[in-house]
This record gives C-alpha cells, sequence and structure tokens, in this order.
C-alpha cells in the first residue's frame, strides 16, 4: 500500500516517460531473442484488448464474454482488404476498427435490453457465430488455414527517416505506442464526466436514471467505443 501511495505522488507525465522508457529498453533487452520479440508484440496487443473490455466490462458493468469478436473484426477486415482489395496498412487497419465500432454500436442496440447472464450468453452466442462464420467461409478466409503472407505495414517517414516494419522490433514499437496512446485517452475520458456516468450506470440504473442518465444510449456508446479500440488491437 505504501508503494501504491508513493506512485499516486508521481506526476503522471512523469509515469508515462517511465513507461515509455521501459517500452524502448524492453526489444534491447531481449535482443539475442526473436522468439521474445514476437511475444512482444502480442502482450502490447493484448493490453489494448484488456483496456477496452475493462471500459465495458469494468466501468460500465455490461457483462460481454463476446469481445474477442471484436478483436477478430478488425483482424479480419484488415487483412482481407489488404491482401484483395489493395489497401495500404494503415487505411486497412483504420476501417477495420470502424467496422468493428459499428458492429459493436449494432450488438448494443439488442444487448442493452439485456442483463447480467442473459446479456454474457448473447454476447457469446455472437462470438460463437462468427468464430464459425469465419471457420467455414473458406473462400475469404482461409478457413482454419488462416490468412498467409500478410505484408508488413506501409513504410513511414518521420524527421526525414523512413521506418520500415518488417522486423520485430519496429513492430513492437509500433504497437506500444498505439497501446499508449489508447491508454492516455482513454484515462483523461474515464476521469472526466463521462467515466462518472459509466460508473453511476454499473453501480446503480435505477439511481443514474433518476439523474438524467440515459443508461442505453452510454451502453451503447460504450460498446461502440471498446469495440473500435479492440478491432485497432486486432488490425
Amino acid at each position: 500500500m505504501s508503494e501504491l501511495r508513493l506512485l499516486k505522488k508521481i506526476p503522471t507525465w512523469v509515469q508515462y516517460l517511465l513507461v515509455a522508457g521501459v517500452i524502448w529498453l524492453l526489444p534491447i533487452l531481449l535482443s539475442g531473442s526473436a522468439y521474445w520479440k514476437g511475444i512482444l508484440v502480442v502482450i502490447a496487443m493484448n493490453i489494448m484488448l484488456a483496456m477496452s473490455l475493462n471500459l465495458i466490462l469494468g466501468y460500465t458493468g455490461q457483462l460481454n464474454l463476446g469481445h474477442s469478436a471484436f478483436f477478430g473484426v478488425g483482424a479480419y477486415t484488415t487483412t482481407l482488404l489488404i491482401k484483395k482489395a489493395g489497401f495500404t496498412f494503415w487505411m486497412a487497419a483504420l476501417s477495420g476498427s470502424f467496422l468493428a465500432g459499428a458492429v459493436g454500436i449494432f450488438l448494443a442496440f439488442f444487448a442493452t435490453r439485456l442483463k447480467g447472464h442473459y446479456l454474457a450468453i448473447a454476447s457469446m452466442a455472437f462470438a460463437i457465430i462468427l468464430h464459425q462464420i469465419l471457420l467455414n467461409w473458406d473462400s475469404m478466409t482461409s478457413g482454419p488455414l488462416g490468412i498467409y503472407g500478410i505484408p508488413a505495414p506501409t513504410p513511414i517517414n518521420l524527421f526525414g527517416t523512413e521506418i520500415k516494419f518488417n522486423n520485430n522490433v519496429n513492430y513492437f514499437y509500433l504497437v506500444a505506442t498505439v497501446t499508449m496512446i489508447t491508454y492516455i485517452i482513454l484515462g483523461n475520458l474515464l476521469r472526466s464526466p463521462i467515466g462518472d456516468t459509466l460508473r453511476a450506470i454499473r453501480e446503480d440504473e435505477v439511481s443514474a436514471a433518476s439523474l438524467g442518465i440515459n443508461a442505453k444510449l452510454w451502453k451503447i456508446f460504450a460498446f461502440g467505443v471498446g469495440a473500435f479500440i479492440a478491432g485497432l488491437a486486432g488490425s
């Protein structure tokens, strides 16, 4: 507990700098292992996925057991747009994230009518149905074999230097940077009145409604934002 109190006394910007320093050092400390560099990328993606689920489950109190479906929507949409439609990675990733968010909003229109175990069962059913579609649509998704030969993200020019992402180190830095930006944005969002509104819905919808809070609208908002971030993680 004393360590936690000490951490809270450290300015937020200093905490962000410390995290950025750790992110920068990790691939260097694991310089001799290509396997662990790949694992770092997976860890960064899953942190983003966890943050998106925390918005829906942790802050809004919606028991969503099918959240991984949004991750799949982002991943497959991005891959198919690159492979079959000739999109650049950046446009494909953005499109996949927005589609995942749209699917989340669509699902939320039905999910907001359910609570507790009923919502859990319905959301799990959605994930199972999507999984079966992706598994059996061989002509589009290659079924259980998966899609191979996905090109690396398009290089970017930063301060006159071309940065390529055809190696795990640069790719980790890309994913970790997006994850950190997402964390900062979500953190500011949840410290704002929006966060108070979501927590009020989680604690007691009836009391929240008596304060003029439209629980259905804010649940849809949480599902949409959470699904967008999950789709971004999958992209």
